[in-house]
């Protein structure tokens, strides 16, 4: 018997010498925001938030809910694996906090960790697509991701449902399971990404991999993209103030600056490095891009001006042309909320730029190739 199990079967009572039982805490109101801090053994006394509760009363309410599911976590001794549910369950209502219950219940019967010698769980399999194996083992039908952080941002979001699961095993009610505990902000174009990252990983698992004898998704489970809304572009005032803003680092307007005027995707241009710009005659080459056929173009005798200078602050030995202070690559993690940022902090403040509604989006770092459109065609009138 491991530690934790050990810990585990101590669990309803309290042990000698400690001065809480695990599994059970207390609340405690920080700021706005209750908080329950439970004693789980092994894994400490982590403090959980609770955001949708705003008594006292609520908050002892949901401690008991969090005490009852981590003792049945630590009873199975799967209370690592079942943190992140438990956060979940501290912050969920209704159907969502029910469809974590469920996940515990199908951790603590071992159907997510149990499998037969041999057997690939979700995120094996999916770490084997994402690392270019896959594409090694079958170059005939199997490319190689180029943006393999995207995708693993993506699934970041699904692997505490899905990752343990062994792909034989795994059913349409773990994926419908996954995607209801995502979060709630994430908008319908972020959670379509991340449906479709799960029905590919299970489509290749089924061929050319043949793990499974097909994919378990029916067709039609990808959420339909949301092409109706208006998307957001900035005006070239509202371009020349961020360019100028002091408020906002040079290395994000050296790379807002060249999106707008470029047109290229953001991810793309967060891994363009100097061997790909030509600075003498002006150009750029990329032989392998999103679409898989080499590209090459002019750039504007602006954008090569300003990549001259930003050479020159650069250090020698750096490969990629965009990074950040601290030589982190740009975008980086939540690009589009950080763009929104620095439009603030620059002074832009029309409205619809940062509103989401039922006819809009707001404005996302993508849209930096909206606004490269739109302003060639004001251009061009």
């Amino acid at each position: 018997m491991t530690a934790l199990s050990k810990l585990a079967a101590r669990a309803p009572g309290r042990p000698a010498g400690d001065k809480r039982a695990n599994g059970s805490g207390s609340v405690r109101l920080r700021g706005k925001m209750w908080t329950a801090r439970l004693s789980l053994g092994e894994a400490g006394r982590p403090t959980f938030k609770l955001p949708t509760c705003r008594t006292e009363q609520e908050a002892n309410a949901r401690l008991e809910v969090l005490s009852d599911l981590a003792g049945r976590l630590l009873a199975a001794g799967q209370i690592v694996l079942g943190m992140p549910l438990l956060e979940h369950a501290a912050a969920r209502e209704g159907s969502a906090l029910r469809d974590v219950r469920l996940a515990i219940d199908q951790l603590c019967r071992g159907e997510a960790r149990a499998r037969a010698t041999g057997e690939t769980t979700f995120a094996e399999f999916a770490e084997r697509v994402l690392s270019g194996q896959l594409a090694e083992q079958y170059p005939d039908h199997v490319r190689a991701i180029r943006s393999a952080d995207d995708y693993r941002g993506r699934l970041s979001h699904v692997l505490d449902v899905l990752g343990p699961v062994p792909l034989v095993r795994l059913t349409l009610d773990h994926a419908d399971r996954a995607m209801s505990l995502l979060p709630g902000h994430l908008e319908p174009a972020s959670r379509r990404n991340i449906a479709m990252v799960i029905h590919r990983i299970l489509t290749l698992a089924a061929y050319p991999a043949r793990l499974i004898s097909s994919n378990p998704l029916p067709r039609g489970w990808v959420p339909k993209s949301d092409d109706g809304k208006a998307k957001g572009y900035l005006y070239p005032d509202e371009d020349q103030v961020l360019m100028r803003s002091q408020a906002i680092p040079l290395c994000f307007r050296i790379y807002y600056g060249f999106l707008i005027r470029e047109g290229m995707r953001a991810d793309e241009a967060g891994q363009l490095e100097w061997s790909d710009v030509d600075l003498e005659r002006g150009a750029v080459v990329l032989d392998e891009n999103k679409t898989d056929d080499p590209r090459a173009w002019a750039l504007s005798p602006d954008v090569v001006r300003a990549l001259r200078a930003w050479r020159a602050i650069c250090a020698e030995d750096q490969q990629r042309v965009f990074v950040g202070k601290w030589g982190n690559a740009l975008p980086g993690q939540n690009g589009a909320a950080r763009f929104r940022d620095h439009l603030r902090r620059a002074g832009i403040a029309r409205p619809e730029l940062f509103e989401t509604t039922d006819a809009r989006l707001n404005i996302r770092l993508h849209d930096t190739r909206a606004t490269f459109i739109t302003s060639n065609q004001t251009e061009y009138r």
